[in-house]
């Protein structure tokens, strides 16, 4: 059964609503299935698992998959390719990455947020008036990335881990 829930973006509210489904329900498999949910079961992880069977990696590991700065730092350690990606500090900064970009690649580039929420507040600019949109858009958004634009085929990989050992892997073309 599907039950009506808050908004996720309201955490505080989310939260409340999951423990009082903990409490109605106890003992129940909660997964998260966005990197907002995990995140916030990562940082809510003690009393939500007084109330659920939790299955989700630590904070730390959490922190370094949905931290594009550290998710793209660990790729390179790992020799894994990924887009030219910038981290401004400021809506400025923000513009004067866009300007470079123009001059040497140009558009299109996108402006997302650092800390992710699957594809929220996540723009494509294809032009300087696109940038000056997205951020407006985004003035909400604590920190945000530029990145190149990457035309390429998208797969997705998912798998799931029990005693760390691969239980269920899937590919999603």
């Amino acid at each position: 059964d599907r039950l009506p829930a808050p908004d996720t973006r309201h955490s505080a509210a989310f939260l409340a609503w999951l423990l009082r489904q903990g409490d109605a329900v106890p003992g129940a498999l909660l997964y998260p299935t966005s990197d907002d949910v995990a995140w916030l079961m990562a940082t809510n992880h003690a009393a939500l698992a007084t109330r659920f069977r939790l299955f989700q990696p630590e904070a730390t590991a959490l922190q370094s998959l949905l931290d594009k700065s550290r998710l793209y730092a660990l790729a390179e350690r790992l020799g894994i390719d990924t887009p030219r990606t910038f981290m401004p500090a400021g809506e400025e900064a923000v513009r004067e990455v866009g300007r470079e970009l123009e001059r040497h690649d140009g558009y299109p580039v996108i402006v997302k947020p650092i800390a992710g929420a699957g594809s929220a507040d996540t723009h494509r600019c294809d032009s300087r008036a696109d940038l000056e949109k997205a951020l407006r858009l985004v003035r909400h958004v604590e920190e945000v990335s530029v990145e190149e634009f990457v035309e390429a085929e998208e797969f997705t990989f998912d798998t799931i881990c029990a005693n760390g050992d691969l239980a269920f892997e899937n590919v999603c073309l």
